[in-house]
């Protein structure tokens, strides 16, 4: 099978395996646009083919690689069931005029006018978690002002609690809290093993959390809070007492990490849906993937920002993430497709899924992904890449009359 890419965005096409182990040819198309200021107080979208930008083939992070941010994770996925919505940005005070906290949210709407998703958080000032010293009473500082917050992981509930043999404190920790060995053995900082290592497996690079035997070595009084919120279940100074106190339900919605990025591919609960790496596995499926295998783990953002594939139009409002006031603009009403030129002869154009939305506010750049699956078995000699602006006239163009729209491409791989 050949494959051409008659566009001028980045593709590739390659196979994956489902899991009865069949063999899926994958093509991945990446397409880029740049938001600029119109007359209207809103943004155009100019598509950037003449200078295209690539896909990524691997994540890139905010800092050092697994301890910060995924800024932009691969675009190799093999299969999404759903579309990611991603937003990457930073909340910003309107005219630069110091905020203690604000508001940022992100509206999208479909060419019908009805939304596909909604979503507010709160973003405030670097404040802390302060116990009165004769009350022993848990309260919130107040915000510091800031011009500026990036909405990162860094900066929500979540966060670790680590101490070694030879901080202070750390022969209060009973015996078990501490790494038993199972738990050394695995480690992967095996150069320095810490003598005891609580994770929010939600969110390891946040702050908040605090395990109580963290809180009872320490004896400190005072612990950074989280600066981004959900507004309809903010993390209350009652809440940070009953967590240290172990009395905490962290199944409750305030103590859900809240952001608009990629999560991690090792956090809960993306991480349980990659399925069981066991002796079982090894027996019976090395190197296939093993049959409790979730589709679903590929989905990176959010999961209230995890929605069915969109077809454009979409009109997008975002709120908060510029000085200048609100961002708003439409992508157009483009298709990417492949045409699957037969052995037979047959010409087949089929729709590719659009199942990934970046939105970069900082740097008013958006990309999309689409993607597209065809079973290796299918007799086909040809997987042409195309991007068409006038959708309507696809067939008309193609063959030189109309009739309906391609079929939509509904290939997904076997989920056993």
């Amino acid at each position: 099978m050949e494959f051409r890419n008659l566009t001028p965005f980045a593709a590739m096409q390659f196979k994956m395996l489902d899991l009865e182990d069949n063999e899926i040819y994958v093509v991945v198309m990446k397409a880029g646009y740049q938001l600029e200021p119109d007359d209207s107080g809103g943004y155009r979208v100019r598509i950037c083919d003449d200078d295209s930008v690539s896909l990524s083939v691997q994540d890139e992070y905010l800092g050092k690689i697994n301890t910060s941010s995924v800024i932009q994770e691969s675009d190799l996925a093999p299969y999404k069931p759903a579309c990611d919505i991603i937003v990457t940005g930073s909340a910003c005070a309107d005219n630069c005029s110091p905020v203690l906290k604000q508001n940022v949210s992100v509206t999208i709407n479909n060419v019908s006018g009805d939304s596909i998703l909604e979503k507010k958080l709160t973003v405030y000032g670097k404040r802390d978690f302060l116990k009165n010293k004769i009350t022993k009473q848990w309260s919130l500082t107040e915000p510091e002002p800031y011009i500026r917050q990036p909405i990162i992981w860094e900066a929500a509930f979540g966060g670790e609690c680590r101490m070694n043999k030879s901080d202070e404190g750390a022969d209060s920790i009973p015996k078990a809290d501490q790494l038993t060995d199972i738990q050394k053995a695995s480690h992967p900082d095996s150069e320095n093993l810490p003598l005891a290592h609580s994770v929010c497996e939600n969110n390891p690079l946040g702050k908040g959390f605090i395990t109580p035997w963290y809180a009872h070595a320490t004896q400190a009084d005072r612990y950074p809070a989280p600066q981004i919120t959900d507004p309809h279940y903010p993390l209350t100074s009652e809440d940070f007492a009953s967590l240290i106190a172990g009395r905490a339900d962290l199944t409750a919605k305030q103590f859900q990490p809240a952001g608009f990025g990629f999560t991690g591919r090792a956090w809960l609960p993306r991480r349980l849906k990659a399925g069981t790496y066991d002796e079982e596995w090894l027996k019976n499926r090395h190197p296939g993937l093993p049959e409790d295998f979730d589709f679903n783990y590929w989905n990176a953002a959010p999961a209230d920002q995890q929605i069915p594939y969109p077809q454009l139009s979409l009109s997008v409002a975002l709120q908060g993430f510029s000085p200048d006031g609100g961002i708003r603009f439409s992508l157009p009403a483009h298709e990417a497709f492949v045409l699957l030129r037969m052995d037979d002869g047959t010409l087949l154009p089929r729709q590719m899924n659009l199942d990934t939305l970046h939105i970069d506010t900082n740097s008013l750049n958006v990309t999309v992904c689409w993607r597209f699956l065809l079973p290796a078995s299918v007799p086909v000699r040809v997987i042409e890449a195309r991007y068409e602006t006038e959708p309507e006239k696809l067939l008309e163009k193609l063959f030189g009359f109309s009739m309906p729209k391609p079929i939509t491409n509904t290939e997904e791989p076997a989920h056993g």
